[in-house]
């Protein structure tokens, strides 16, 4: 029994000391006033050493050359982080990006992919401010360009309330396509899809390079003149649906082939219903 203890008792830590792993490396993101205004990119850069943290920082002002890289030093524990800045190593200071040092406890939200955290100054007059960090691939910059033509996506998308890129990406791999159904004769959408609709506008959204085929059908019941515009009305109404949810109409292709793509038959009251549908496709 004891033993028995001691295993569950191991693979309990193993486990959270790869939760705790996982948070290493590169994280970027931007520090705003309370009303999410006034951006400025932050990265993170670091290593956990069983529950303490060293790195380097480097904050940039959008849009010029200002850019300031900083040591960092912290704990790490129950996915709360605590950080401070304590040491200049390089940079070059503007209006809005002072020789400042900064200290935040940040919390890593494991439903939407960010840390977040209020950022406060150390050693300069500032109001509190808030930091939002996501996930990133690579290592920190040691270039004096700044690479922060991400930001203007990554703060909308926050702002709609989307999750954090790798989140995204992660619903995204395990997307199902379904198919929505309609009554006969109709193009409006059923309620019952609609959130299913919701959660792939998001999705779509969210990632600037994926765009949707959205491909209407029908029974065979009328003829093909009829069916053919039934179908494209179907692909319209899931077209404005999409726009009605705030996402580009550039994002979207519709189809429309009426009756000429059955999935069942058209001889009974169950496959007509089958029939009558609008399919999806990443494109």
């Amino acid at each position: 029994m004891r033993q028995l203890f001691y295993l569950l008792l191991f693979i309990i830590c193993t486990q959270f000391s790869y939760a705790q792993m996982k948070l290493d490396g590169l994280w970027k993101g931007f520090i705003v006033n309370q009303k999410n205004q006034n951006p400025t990119v932050i990265y993170l850069d670091f290593k956990n050493t069983q529950g303490s943290i060293q790195g380097e920082s480097r904050e940039e002002i959008p849009n010029s050359t200002a850019y300031l890289m900083k040591k960092i030093k912290g704990q790490l524990k129950n996915n709360q982080m605590d950080i401070t800045q304590f040491g200049n190593i390089g940079g070059k200071a503007e209006k809005g990006l002072k020789y400042c040092f900064h200290q935040s406890v940040l919390n890593y939200q494991d439903s939407t992919g960010y840390f977040i955290g209020n950022w406060t100054s150390t050693n300069c007059k500032e109001p509190i401010l808030k930091i939002v960090l996501f996930k990133a691939e690579g290592t920190i910059s040691k270039e004096k360009t700044n690479q922060s033509a991400w930001l203007n996506k990554a703060l909308l998308n926050y702002q709609k309330g989307y999750y954090a890129p790798m989140k995204i990406e992660e619903e995204r791999k395990n997307f199902q396509f379904k198919t929505i159904y309609f009554n006969s004769d109709e193009s409006i959408i059923l309620d019952e899809f609609k959130p299913y609709l919701m959660k792939m506008s998001k999705i779509i959204d969210g990632h600037s390079d994926l765009r949707i085929k959205i491909t209407g059908h029908t029974d065979g019941d009328g003829n093909d003149e009829y069916n053919l515009n039934l179908s494209k009305e179907r692909a319209k109404s899931i077209e404005q649906f999409f726009e009605a949810q705030g996402l580009s109409k550039d994002k979207m292709v519709i189809e429309f082939k009426g009756e000429t793509s059955p999935i069942d038959t058209n001889d009974t009251p169950q496959g007509k219903q089958q029939n009558r549908r609008v399919e999806f496709s990443f494109i």
